[in-house]
């Protein structure tokens, strides 16, 4: 029973969660009490949407070899409903405790919970919507829990560090849209219309790099105005450059795999370690701007 619950709340994707709320906190730097209650809020949530994904998918993961494990677990799982409904609860009673009148944060909160319950959950889903797919996954995922987290723990906003996050966001975005053509095939067979089926994968990976390079040469950009000794912004960058490198290598190859049918998927650009090294040295980048500024 508790690896099918890990299994459908996604436990191993909330080390990445993780990692991404991180940069807020850095660049807020509130009390470390008031850091680990918003962080273990947002990850509850991020649990609770995975849940619901996995719920709502568990009939069209039945016949997708990597994700059937998670609709079995759904199927272990008697009484999902029921606890899907008790998190809802919680969160909702730890939101009105921990943000009380805070507007800014209710209005961006808000907006993320629809685009993540709209990710997956009839008649919204809009993971088989076109474009809508990649973009309820970057305002659910990348670019609202961050502002969120951000402005429950500010005092007093800078709006640099705003737009640093914005395009770390960005960045994220670019390199999800290509990890997810990893599921073109199943996608495509099960008649999920995501971003990689509705505009085929040469354009998607196309997307995925101008996104992920937009992210970076911001984040350079901003870092310059932030007064950031250019020898970080320049190893930031060429991490970077070798990320986009990898996507670009993605792209030669979308037609070829897709001539190679469904096993070809797994040969698709997966997030590397290199995109692990960037985010520790942009995290180091943020601790000092946040013992400069």
């Amino acid at each position: 029973m508790l690896q099918s619950l890990k299994k459908i709340h996604r436990v191993e994707f909330l080390i990445a969660y993780f990692v991404i709320l991180l940069f807020p906190v850095i660049l807020a730097a509130p009390p470390l009490q008031n850091s680990l209650a918003v962080i273990g809020f947002v990850l509850l949530v991020f649990a609770f949407g995975n849940a619901i994904n996995s719920y709502s998918d568990a009939k069209s993961d039945i016949s997708n070899l990597r994700k059937k494990s998670i609709s079995d677990a759904v199927s272990k799982i008697k009484f999902l409903k029921l606890l899907i409904v008790a998190e809802f609860i919680f969160i909702a009673a730890g939101a009105v405790v921990l943000f009380g009148s805070n507007f800014v944060v209710w209005i961006l909160g808000g907006i993320a919970g629809f685009f993540m319950l709209g990710y997956s959950v009839e008649p919204l889903r809009f993971k088989g919507r076109g474009i809508l797919h990649v973009v309820s996954l970057s305002l659910s995922v990348y670019i609202l829990p961050p502002m969120f987290v951000y402005f429950a723990l500010v005092e007093n906003i800078v709006w640099g560090f705003v737009a640093l996050l914005i395009f770390y966001s960005l960045f994220r975005t670019g390199v999800s849209l290509i990890n997810n053509i990893d599921d073109y095939f199943e996608d495509k067979k099960q008649g999920i219309k995501t971003t990689a089926v509705a505009f085929g994968v040469k354009k998607t990976t196309t997307l995925g790099v101008i996104i992920t390079g937009f992210g970076i040469i911001g984040l350079a950009v901003v870092l310059f105005k932030l007064n950031t000794p250019l020898i970080l912004i320049a190893l930031l960058s060429l991490v970077g450059i070798f990320i986009l490198l990898q996507e670009y290598g993605v792209y030669k190859q979308a037609n070829k795999s897709i001539a190679k049918g469904v096993k070809a998927s797994q040969e698709f650009f997966k997030q590397p370690k290199i995109v692990n090294l960037f985010d520790l040295v942009l995290l180091f980048i943020c601790i000092f701007l946040h013992l400069t500024i």
